[in-house]
């Protein structure tokens, strides 16, 4: 059971890694500006052809978040950010609900670590549906329960 657990982990570590060598030229800043905020509160990055990554930001009660979605692995990434000091937050419980197109719904932990010089949060999700996919991010930061809603399409 731990050796399962152990090899979990470090597949996760491996994904995260790939997802910071691989990220595609483009996605960054540039996103973050372009995310638009639909009536719900939702924040919807763009697409970017280049692997179908998806980016978007939004700020809640002073904690910004950054989601980051690559189709071609099949992974979700959120950076959280204190606004007040501009660190990163790196002490959370993250925890994602996605709901695929269909409804079924799909809870994940997401596991914080640091590549480089950033700190994220992340995991894989089933993408294997074609359609707009809903993930609500909770995160816990000292006590403090913050959510972030966003949106990502699949599109092939």
């Amino acid at each position: 059971m731990e050796r399962q657990r152990s090899i979990k982990t470090w597949a996760v570590c491996l994904s995260f890694l790939a997802l910071i060598v691989f990220k595609p030229t483009g996605v960054g800043a540039e996103s973050e500006h372009s995310s638009a905020h639909s009536k719900e509160g939702h924040a919807k990055g763009g697409h970017f052809d280049e692997g179908h990554s998806t980016e978007g930001a939004v700020t809640v009660d002073g904690i910004k978040v950054v989601f980051m979605f690559s189709q071609s692995m099949s992974m979700i990434d959120i950076v959280l950010t204190d606004v007040k000091t501009g660190r990163p937050v790196t002490g959370a419980k993250v925890n994602g609900t996605v709901t695929n197109p269909d409804g079924k719904i799909q809870t994940k932990e997401l596991i914080g670590m640091k590549m480089g010089k950033e700190y994220s949060f992340g995991n894989t999700v089933d993408i294997s549906q074609k359609g707009v996919y809903k993930l609500d991010v909770t995160a816990d930061i000292s006590g403090k329960k913050v959510k972030f809603p966003f949106k990502f399409e699949v599109r092939s």
